[in-house]
């Protein structure tokens, strides 16, 4: 049996199910090792690794450690878990993490599912668009099937490799070049950098109320952060974390957080001794902001999927 395994990145749903069972099995006093062998019995794809854990556990590693060598645990949720264990608050952290990615399942599906029926009439579309020029006799039913079934097939192609191409430019060493091109473009960037940003909020607050010094934290934070481009604005935070400076002043260094009014709830948070409260009102209050931008996109995303299909059906129509 090898003594670890690759990290396996699983979805928010997945991680969402995971950390609430785990909550529950631990609020209910169950030791931690029969709780993964538990979830195991119930979950096939994991299976080996729970049970992995559960070893390791016997042997009398510590969860966050064995969560982590078994490719379940990233570097964060290792930190995040590790602090939360020797506090004794797991059950509250495994919460936390749990409502985390079960609030950012529920914003993909919603997405995903107003996406249905655009797609199911784009599909009949490209069909029916071609069809009374093959009852005319004007094209084959091989230049059908062309203009019809190809043309599926292209547009299954380009969205495959629009969503594959983060992996593609990491796999030959380019995610650097991404990263800078992400950051360049005018929608994407302010897109990308405040929900980046929400997550660092949401995983600084957590680990400072798991009982991490903001030294110790930020590191850890900043490392979690995706975009390389984004995480490179915190280098002058790490210089100064130890400077004796507060919080509100180290990221104040951060030019995508220098002179925001987030700076202000940071500031009165620490000298009231509740920052990681005050952090974490800041991620919810931002959040539900990008839950409303996220509502709006599944509103209108499937409206504009229907304009496209229809002034592309009236065209061909009026041009037949």
């Amino acid at each position: 049996m090898a003594d670890s395994f690759h990290y396996l990145p699983l979805s928010a749903e997945k991680l969402a199910n995971l950390f609430l069972q785990l909550a529950q099995l631990e609020k209910a006093g169950l030791p931690a090792d029969k709780a993964f062998a538990l979830i195991a019995d119930e979950d096939k794809a994991l299976k080996p690794r729970l049970y992995f854990i559960q070893r390791q556990l016997q042997r009398g590693t510590a969860i966050a450690e064995a969560g982590f060598k078994a490719g379940l645990f990233n570097e964060l949720q290792r930190a995040l878990l590790h602090a939360a264990e020797t506090g004794g608050t797991l059950a509250t952290v495994y919460k936390r993490l749990a409502d985390n990615y079960a609030a950012r399942a529920m914003r993909l599906r919603k997405i995903k599912n107003r996406c249905y029926y655009p797609a199911i009439l784009l599909t009949i579309s490209l069909f029916l668009q071609p069809l009374p020029a093959l009852v005319g006799g004007s094209i084959t039913g091989s230049e059908y099937l062309q203009l019809s079934l190809g043309r599926l097939f292209a547009i299954l192609f380009l969205l495959s490799f629009a969503l594959s191409l983060p992996a593609l430019f990491r796999k030959v060493g380019l995610k650097a070049v991404f990263d800078r091109l992400q950051l360049r473009l005018p929608l994407v960037s302010q897109w990308l950098i405040r929900r980046q940003l929400n997550d660092f909020y949401l995983n600084l607050s957590l680990l400072l109320a798991a009982g991490l010094a903001f030294a110790q934290a930020l590191p850890k934070v900043v490392a979690s952060i995706p975009n390389n481009s984004l995480r490179a604005q915190f280098d002058s935070a790490l210089d100064c974390v130890n400077s004796g400076d507060s919080v509100a002043e180290v990221l104040s260094t951060v030019d995508c957080i220098r002179g925001t009014t987030i700076l202000q709830v940071i500031s009165s948070s620490e000298q009231s001794g509740s920052l990681a409260g005050g952090l974490q009102h800041i991620a919810q209050l931002e959040a539900d902001d990008l839950n409303l931008q996220d509502e709006m996109l599944a509103e209108w995303l499937p409206r504009l999927v229907y304009a496209g299909v229809v002034i592309w059906i009236a065209k061909s129509l009026i041009g037949f």
